[in-house]
């Protein structure tokens, strides 16, 4: 299931953070999940996050993110989603925040999902792909935000700087998630040693409960020196 990131953005040559920062979300799914009460924590004016627009989901002039913006958009898969990102890893311009306990503090993006029926497995059941997917597309924005602050003295580019790969995915199943509902996905950094990066991500029911668990382990490329 290897992800690649830092996707060339050919229609408004911004970086990641730029996308988050000024592609509004849809507003379909913003009203969707404004009625919702597992929003609320995430949409309240003293909330620590930031509401952002899904990259994967934001349309380009290219053939990346097909699988999500494409594939997994549609009315019977996934009609709504809504993300967030601590506001603190937007304006952070320095490595402390790297050594913070993330998981303890709180995610580091928040997906909210509506699920429909058409990414089902059993009946009326999500299929474990479909979830493993989530998870990884979630860790994927996570460690992107990451690396944009962590080299912004760089100045590098989305695509200048080394891209990052899926080395490891391993997910624990804890309960089968109903669909139709609305699922919480968390993402959060560990931390990194040199090209190794360690995240941590969970599903969450509508009610709160844990449906999986995920432990991940993302390589960056090596930089070659011309």
């Amino acid at each position: 299931m290897t992800t690649r990131i830092n996707k060339e953005i050919e229609s408004a040559n911004m970086n990641f953070i730029d996308i988050l920062n000024t592609i509004p979300p849809e507003n379909a799914s913003l009203t969707f999940f404004a009625a919702l009460p597992c929003s609320r924590p995430y949409l309240n004016d003293s909330s620590p996050y930031q509401l952002i627009t899904l990259p994967s989901r934001y349309k380009k002039n290219d053939s990346s993110d097909m699988f999500f913006r494409e594939t997994m958009n549609t009315p019977s898969t996934f009609p709504h989603t809504l993300a967030f990102i601590r506001k603190e890893i937007l304006r952070s311009n320095h490595l402390t925040w790297e050594n913070l306990d993330r998981e303890q503090i709180g995610p580091d993006i928040v997906l909210l999902v509506h699920l429909g029926s058409g990414g089902n497995g059993f009946r009326d059941t999500a299929h474990g792909g479909v979830l493993a997917a989530l998870l990884d597309e979630t860790l994927g924005c996570c460690i992107e935000s990451w690396a944009i602050q962590l080299h912004a003295s760089e100045q590098a580019s989305s695509a200048t700087r080394p891209r990052s790969y899926t080395a490891k995915l391993n997910i624990l199943y804890h309960a089968p998630v109903e669909s139709p509902g609305i699922i919480i996905v968390h993402a959060w950094f560990k931390k990194r040693e040199g090209r190794k990066w360690f995240l941590g991500a969970k599903i969450l029911g509508g009610n709160g409960r844990t449906r999986a668990e995920a432990s991940a382990l993302w390589i960056s490329e090596r930089v070659t020196v011309m």
